[in-house]
C-alpha cells in the first residue's frame, strides 16, 4: 500500500466507527436530510419514514456529544433546539452495526 492511500483507508475506517455514525445521524437531522438520517438509523420497526420525518418538524438542530464508546455501543447526550426556542436535553445509548444504528435507548432528561 502506498503512503498516499493511507489517509483514504483511515477515513473509511473512521466513517464506520460507531461514534461517527451517531454524529452523522444527528448531523443529517440538523441538515434536514431526513432520508439520510432514516438510512443511518431510523426506527424502521415501529415507524414509517413519513412519521420519522414528521417527528423532527419542530427541530431546528441537534447538538450531540459522545460521552462514551465501547465496542459497538455509543453513549451520547444531545440537545434538540426547537423552532419555538425551547431546548430539550436527552441521553441514551446507540448500538451500531455495519455502519448504521441498529438499536437505541434514548430518554429526555430536561
Amino acid at each position: 500500500m502506498s503512503t498516499s492511500s493511507s489517509p483514504t483507508v483511515g477515513a473509511v475506517v473512521a466513517a464506520l466507527q460507531p461514534p461517527t455514525v451517531v454524529k452523522r445521524y444527528y448531523a443529517a437531522i440538523s441538515r434536514r436530510a431526513y432520508l439520510r438520517a432514516w438510512q443511518l438509523g431510523g426506527d424502521h420497526a415501529t415507524s414509517s419514514f413519513s412519521s420519522f420525518k414528521a417527528g423532527f418538524s419542530n427541530t431546528v438542530r441537534d447538538v450531540v456529544v459522545i460521552t462514551g464508546w465501547t465496542g459497538d455501543t455509543v453513549t451520547a447526550d444531545f440537545k434538540a433546539v426547537h423552532t419555538d426556542g425551547t431546548v430539550l436535553s436527552y441521553m441514551g445509548t446507540y448500538v451500531v452495526g455495519n455502519g448504521v444504528i441498529t438499536s437505541f435507548s434514548v430518554h429526555q432528561v430536561g
